[in-house]
């Protein structure tokens, strides 16, 4: 490498530390107002995306990465942009909408406000980032040799106008984004998962509805709109608008590709803020269709599931999912689920969540008192083919525990796949509090009949989608009222974690849902159903006064111990020859995971050690 290029990089080392530098001394002194949310979301999430690529790009600890050396020019001269942007004061002033206030002056009761939490939240969330936390604390981040300590606790930024904050934040959202541009594919997919878990985090620290409001219709991609500014801000914003759009055009010149959170953080906050919801008469649609029990016959209705017409229109088809309750329960505690039910059929019917959590949309629930059930009710996409002069009566839709029987065995790229599929939406569910709480292979379906008098050809494993959320729930409702699990179910009972078997499981946990999901991932390495493994003879010893067959009627948690010490001998010892180490890996964990624990101020920590352990390493083998 030539002088010429040595200096250029150390150039480009020495603008980030600046640039950082600048941005944290003015990012840190800025006093949000309580309807500012959403800039602040805007430029915390730019700064965590410029720490990323800070570290990624090897400028925060050392020289630029050798991939980025090409680009050193480029990159200089963005970091000397966003130093110019914090650095000068009179621009802020002028320009930015900022106006500098005493800060010993403050009101202490402004600390403690929702915002000023938010603001706290959001920082942490960023010094908790792999490439960021394990090398600095959060109070090693903010402190910087040239800033002087006192002057930073005297003074401190107010926002004066928003339209004119909101234009640097767009700026720095700009350079941000170009930055990131340059990145390799390896970088950008490390730069994508820290992004996700800095969602993850954000969300799950968040409570309150309105701060999970603001995350949900705050949008943190580039902004250039300027169209609130006064006139005699128009023109200097015209020209910094030019000076971005050139580096901007240099950027996609250079790489094209666009980076993006694995899972979006408006998303993740509409899960949740459910959850903050009362709950209200959402059985609107299946009014409409005339969807009532008096047309289904009672074999039917005896099941788990069922299909039926609509009543107005016969070509469109319902799923019908039975969520039972106590027949000895009150009235108080039926009405407190109900309302848990009507918040689930708003998680599963809300826009876009058919698509992002691989679902069918939920229309609403019809109450079944005769039987102590309630029905939740998805639209089912019937294939073309299937005429409308066709009796639904014992059709079933195909699961992924009724494949296991079929002639069709996918190739190990497929099972890769579908593994992620589920993993993704079980990240969304763990990110935003929900938990499954019956995952099973019989809870993965397909849009496809099944008739067990039929042969049924079958190829497209892709299209998987993942059902049987009637016990549901946020983990902060109520545990001890749903008591209506289904206790003799074998085909169930067997996907359940040892210590919440029988009359006596209590306080389910996030820990239990990823054992469960384990299993599901130990039958598609296989390729046969989990009950098998009851009928199997044991390879090695194990409690010889527990004897464990398909037709057992008795499964608690003694009998969960065995299976799960069997499981663990076949995963040790031919796991990895079939699927792989990776493969093996995921699956050790999400067996073992439930002996972890989580501190009560950290709700998001499931969510993002399922994200490290399960679906990234799914996400790479997938992609191999």
């Amino acid at each position: 490498m030539g002088d010429g290029t040595v200096s250029m990089v150390g150039l480009a080392r020495l603008a980030y530390s600046t640039a950082a530098k600048a941005w944290t001394t003015v990012g840190d002194a800025i006093s949000f107002p309580e309807d500012s949310e959403d800039l602040l979301i805007r430029i915390e999430t730019s700064r965590a995306r410029f720490d990323i690529w800070g570290s990624l790009s090897g400028l925060e600890h050392g020289p630029l990465h050798h991939n980025l050396v090409p680009f050193e020019g480029l990159i200089e001269r963005a970091l000397r942009r966003i130093d110019q942007l914090f650095s000068n004061a009179d621009q802020l002033r002028e320009r930015y909408g900022l106006v500098i206030e005493d800060a010993s002056k403050q009101d202490v009761e402004k600390q403690k406000s929702r915002i000023a939490r938010m603001q706290r939240s959001l920082r942490a969330a960023n010094a908790h980032l792999k490439h960021l936390g394990e090398k600095q604390s959060p109070a090693d981040q903010r402190a910087h040799p040239s800033v002087n300590p006192g002057s930073a606790k005297r003074l401190q930024w107010a926002i004066k106008d928003r339209a004119m904050f909101g234009g640097l934040i767009g700026f720095v959202e700009a350079h941000v984004d170009g930055l990131q541009k340059l990145l390799s594919e390896s970088q950008l997919r490390t730069s994508q998962q820290e992004v996700t878990r800095f969602a993850i985090q954000v969300v799950g620290s968040s409570s309150d509805t309105q701060s999970l409001s603001a995350l949900t219709t705050t949008d943190t991609t580039v902004d250039m709109r300027f169209d609130e500014l006064p006139a005699r801000n128009l023109l200097f914003f015209q020209a910094e608008l030019a000076e971005v759009e050139d580096l901007l055009r240099r950027y996609d010149e250079a790489s094209p590709r666009q980076q993006q959170s694995e899972i979006d953080m408006r998303f993740l906050a509409q899960l949740k803020i459910i959850s903050c919801q009362p709950g209200g008469a959402i059985t609107g649609l299946v009014k409409t269709e005339h969807l009532n029990l008096r047309d289904v016959p009672l074999i039917d209705r005896k099941k788990g599931r069922f299909l039926h017409r609509g009543g107005l229109s016969k070509d469109m088809c319902y799923l019908l999912e039975k969520k039972q309750y106590d027949s000895n329960i009150t009235e108080q505690d039926k009405v407190i689920l109900e309302k848990r039910l009507q918040r689930l059929v708003s998680l599963l019917g809300a826009p876009h969540a058919a698509r992002e959590l691989h679902t069918l949309q939920a229309v609403g629930y019809v109450d079944d008192p005769e039987l102590h059930s309630w029905w939740l009710a998805f639209r089912f996409p019937l294939p073309a083919i299937v005429p409308v002069s066709l009796n639904l009566i014992q059709k079933q839709p195909l699961s992924l525990r009724k494949i296991y029987s079929l002639p069709f065995k996918p190739p190990l790229e497929k099972r890769y796949q579908l593994a992620k599929k589920v993993a993704h939406t079980l990240a969304k569910l763990y990110g935003s509090d929900w938990m499954h709480k019956s995952i099973t292979s019989d809870n993965i379906i397909f849009p496809q009949l099944y008739d067990e008098n039929q042969s049924v050809p079958f190829h497209a494993i892709s299209s998987a989608l993942i059902q049987g959320f009637g016990y549901s729930r946020q983990h902060t409702e109520a545990q001890t009222i749903d008591q209506g699990k289904v206790l003799g179910d074998l085909e169930s009972a067997i996907y359940r974690h040892p210590n919440y078997q029988g009359v006596a499981a209590s306080g389910y946990r996030v820990q239990y849902d990823i054992y469960s999901f384990g299993l599901v991932l130990f039958e598609i390495a296989l390729w046969t159903p989990l009950i098998s493994i009851l009928a199997a003879v044991p390879r090695q010893s194990g409690n010889a006064a527990v004897q464990l067959s398909p037709d057992m009627k008795h499964f608690h948690q003694v009998e969960a111990l065995e299976l799960r010490r069997r499981v663990m001998f076949r995963v040790d010892s031919e796991l990895a020859f079939r699927v792989g180490t990776r493969y093996c890996e995921v699956v050790k964990w999400c067996l073992g995971f439930s002996k972890s624990d989580f501190d009560g101020d950290q709700p998001w920590r499931a969510g993002v050690e399922f994200y490290n352990n399960v679906v990234i390493p799914l996400g790479e083998i997938s992609n191999e």
